[in-house]
């Protein structure tokens, strides 16, 4: 990810008017949670005798890290690579495991 930090700087669309890495990003990440929860790698938890659709949680989860890497890109300076992980580490949900 720090080696792309220009990129994402010059693309995100909070930054810039261009959609297309935060799409781009977005979509992998999703394709990636869908598939874990898919291959019931990650259970969603119940509530009321309900779980939340899975392409909801995926998306939720995918921009959700897309998010914070736009607010990461925007500070100037940086903060350390170490403590973005970190931080998308708390922001997470406790059944989401981030390793």
């Amino acid at each position: 990810m720090q080696a792309h930090r220009a990129i994402y700087r010059r693309s995100l669309p909070s930054l810039d008017e261009s959609a297309g890495l935060h799409a781009m990003l977005g979509s992998h990440f999703e394709v990636a949670a869908r598939m874990l929860l898919e291959q019931h790698r990650i259970e969603l938890p119940a509530h009321d005798g309900r779980t939340v659709p899975l392409a909801t949680a995926a998306r939720f989860i995918a921009y959700g890290v897309v998010g914070a890497i736009e607010a990461w890109v925007a500070e100037e300076p940086p903060r350390p690579i170490d403590d973005l992980v970190s931080d998308i580490r708390l922001l997470l949900p406790a059944w989401w495991p981030i390793g």
